[in-house]
């Protein structure tokens, strides 16, 4: 990519937001003390120019600077320095919650160290000084970023920084997401043409990206972009085997276009679950913090993984995928620990995906005047708190499947459900707020003379569950609820 004429006045707006740089003082003191020879470079101007709130400063150092500034700064400020790569000495710092990276110019000037960034709108630079306070402030744009972040473009410098490092293959998509751009078509034909590239980066890399774009809230459309280009079957091979999966008549799209849709409306009611649920909103809004909302976006796009390998046509023609979600949910843990997703990420995943045709039967208890407290019950004790995020799987999944002829009947079920359901989750955290438990196996043991065993975890399980139906509230009745388990073989008493 040619340069163009790359030196600009900032704008004063842009220099307002730089002054408001956390630490800024500091860091100005730091370049002082290095000959005023520190650039302020990359996500930190773009963000400037953009207006956004600055939460990340990227620092280009003289290439003889050692580590011991960054360490000064540090105690400074109070921060803990975090080494990314000490190959090429590169340092974070983290204090007040603002991550500072620090690196190395990269070749022999800052020319070419842009150069090999990964997009125009990441390959600008400011000299960090007192100009910042006192006087006009230049920008160093080689590449016209200053022109595609106005035009909210994602443009690459060249397809050798692809190849350098295919990690920027999936950056794009994040800055597609986080930013509200779009990929230019040279670019976007670039990302097609080495798309199986990504397999040879890091995972744990992989997944910070992916969960980056998870975090947005329109990250729907960008699954889609990056199906376009063959980026998404080259992280998840899996999920191509669910395009042209053909469903039952309940369902207008085959299994992969519907995994996509039911994000897109899951992304619709994470802000609005009031657009479908009435009563227990708050639960849905206490639920809604960043690591929910990404996990359920991944348990969203995974929910039906397993249809492909048991789909399955009866002699009356119609399709069916029995034990789908327990399939799915042992092919997602696959999934996570090739990714190094966390053990928390994977449970509350595959809780998901295994739990999420239960409304749907509950629904259907429920339209038959057949659903008991005692199923609700079961379905918060399984759940546990992860129940809110089920519902809302549940409602994307409906939404989905039916489109736009989506029955208000099924709907208005699944509300009733829910506010059944609240119901019960909220006594099990009263339960779990109250004290000891109403009885222990222990006292089982004691009370009935029996050894440990199933029995015993019997009796505490129907007792679990008669207290989230509402049916027990006592020690007394709890013991009464358990006789019912005693026959004259297991116990000892005589």
């Amino acid at each position: 990519m040619k340069t163009v004429c790359s030196l600009f006045p900032l704008t004063n707006a842009a220099v307002e937001s730089l002054r408001a740089i956390p630490k800024l003082g500091q860091l100005l003191e730091l370049a002082d003390d290095l000959g005023g020879e520190i650039l302020l470079v990359g996500g930190v101007i773009r963000d400037a120019l953009m207006g956004r709130p600055l939460k990340d400063v990227d620092l280009a150092l003289p290439r003889d600077v050692g580590l011991e500034p960054v360490m000064e700064f540090a105690r400074k400020v109070g921060g803990t320095l975090v080494p990314l790569d000490k190959q090429h000495r590169t340092f974070r710092v983290v204090a007040g919650g603002v991550d500072y990276d620090f690196s190395p110019i990269e070749g022999p000037d800052i020319l070419t160290d842009l150069a090999r960034r990964d997009f125009t709108i990441n390959a600008m630079a400011i000299g960090l000084n007192r100009q910042l306070w006192s006087g006009e402030v230049t920008l160093l744009d080689p590449f016209n970023g200053r022109g595609d972040v106005t035009a909210g473009v994602v443009r690459m410098i060249s397809p050798d920084n692809f190849v350098a490092d295919p990690l920027r293959l999936l950056r794009a998509y994040r800055f597609v997401a986080e930013l509200d751009f779009e990929i230019d078509p040279l670019t976007e034909h670039e990302i097609a043409a080495l798309a199986r590239d990504v397999a040879s980066v890091a995972v744990e890399r992989v997944t910070f990206e992916l969960n980056r774009i998870f975090g947005c809230p329109t990250s729907g459309p960008v699954l889609r972009a990056m199906d376009q280009t063959g980026l998404l079957g080259a992280i998840f091979p899996e999920l191509m085997l669910l395009k042209g999966v053909g469903q039952n008549e309940h369902h207008h799209l085959d299994v992969f276009d519907h995994s996509l849709e039911a994000v897109n409306v899951l992304e619709r009611l994470i802000p609005r679950p009031d657009l479908i649920f009435h009563s227990h909103v708050q639960a849905f809004e206490e639920f809604r913090n960043e690591e929910n909302v990404i996990r359920l976006k991944w348990a969203t796009l995974f929910h039906d993984l397993g249809k492909p390998q048991t789909c399955r046509t009866t002699d009356q023609g119609k399709v069916t995928f029995y034990d789908h979600p327990h399939l799915g949910r042992t092919m997602f843990e696959e999934i996570g620990h090739r990714l190094k997703l966390s053990s928390a990420h994977i449970s509350f995943v595959t809780h998901l995906i295994d739990g999420h045709m239960r409304p749907l039967s509950l629904v259907t208890a429920l339209r038959q005047g057949q659903l008991t407290d005692r199923a609700a019950a079961r379905l918060v004790s399984d759940l546990g708190p992860d129940v809110v995020g089920l519902f809302l799987l549940a409602a994307a999944d409906d939404m989905a499947t039916r489109g736009p002829a989506a029955e208000l009947d099924s709907l208005e079920l699944l509300d009733e459900l829910w506010s059944r359901v609240a119901v019960v989750s909220h006594r099990r955290e009263e339960a779990a707020l109250s004290g000891p438990p109403l009885v222990t196996g222990h006292d089982l043991m004691a009370r009935f003379d029996l050894p440990p065993g199933p029995v015993i975890g019997r009796m505490l399980n129907d007792i679990k569950l008669a207290i989230l139906a509402g049916e027990i509230q006592t020690r007394d009745q709890a013991l009464d609820l358990a006789l019912h388990f005693v026959s004259p073989s297991d116990s000892q008493m005589g």
